[in-house]
């Protein structure tokens, strides 16, 4: 997912911090079923939360907290 410890924020301008790291393999529920997914979590000074990908790298579902 990500291998930065830096991004740039284009948002409020700048550089930050941020740390990403691969949990686990489990399944999500999407529109139609259910697939395996690949889960990661990642934490910013301003948001943190969780992404999936799926075996083509297509996001399955996300969820952010500010």
């Amino acid at each position: 997912m990500l291998e930065q410890t830096t991004v740039v924020d284009a948002q409020r301008g700048g550089v930050i911090g941020v740390s990403a790291r691969k949990l686990t393999d489990e399944p999500i529920a999407i529109p139609g079923g259910q697939v395996q997914a690949t889960r990661y979590t990642f934490i910013t000074p301003y948001y943190a939360g969780s992404v999936w990908y799926d075996k083509s790298k297509h996001v399955g579902a996300r969820r952010v907290r500010a």
